[in-house]
């Protein structure tokens, strides 16, 4: 049993992970200038939907959501989600971004979101959570978020 446990995590890891990307992909044809103003419209999108987050906004937090991922996360969503989080982790203070994460398709991007919570004695708690935005560009050549989450 044992034996045949150690050959399934085997061949689990031996098939996890790994993406090819065929050489004739338009990635490696961008221009700086067009990464950067990717970066950039990435960065403006996460800040919206994360100021909408600390105001409880759940129109704003969707806006820049693409169709897909919009129908599967909605507003009624949001307002479940971040009640939950505020339960658990206290009240969101604000964010700071830490940075981008290489990937040749899409950008990643990472904040840091701190929250309050009032603790049993009255005093402050508070806790740090990692926020991952995955955003592309539409068929307009607009930023579009396909996926985010706390860490």
């Amino acid at each position: 049993m044992k034996h045949k446990l150690a050959m399934l995590a085997a061949a689990l890891l031996a098939l996890t992970g790994c993406t090819v990307i065929p050489p004739e992909d338009p990635v490696g044809t961008k221009s700086p200038e067009t990464q950067s103003r990717e970066l950039a419209a990435a960065q403006h999108t996460g800040r919206q939907m994360l100021q909408a987050f600390l105001d409880d906004n759940a129109k704003g937090f969707c806006a820049g959501l693409d169709k897909t991922t919009a129908e599967k996360f909605s507003q009624s969503e949001f307002k479940l989600s971040r009640e939950r989080m505020v339960r658990e982790y206290g009240k969101p203070l604000g964010f700071t971004y830490l940075g981008d994460l290489a990937n040749p398709l899409l950008k990643v991007l990472v904040w840091k979101v701190r929250f309050e919570k009032i603790g049993s004695k009255n005093q402050p708690i508070h806790r740090e959570l990692l926020f991952q935005l995955t955003s592309g560009v539409d068929e307009n050549n607009r930023c579009t978020v396909i996926s985010f989450g706390f860490l």
